[in-house]
């Protein structure tokens, strides 16, 4: 099985889950974005990792 991790930033990561995942043989992979953009296929399992941005913030 394969796991794909989306992070926004690299401070907020998959943290237990990838403990968790990795010592049951789960494949993790790991997309810091925008800089290594979408993988192509997301297969098995997609984490999708928030960050400390707020809708309150100006940046575009």
């Amino acid at each position: 099985m394969r796991t794909v991790c989306l992070q926004h930033v690299p401070s907020e990561g998959p943290g237990a889950f990838a403990t968790h995942l990795t010592n049951r043989g789960v494949t993790l992979e790991r997309y810091l974005l925008p800089k290594d953009g979408l993988p192509k296929d997301p297969d098995d399992v997609l984490m999708v990792m928030g960050g400390p941005m707020s809708v309150n913030e100006a940046d575009p």
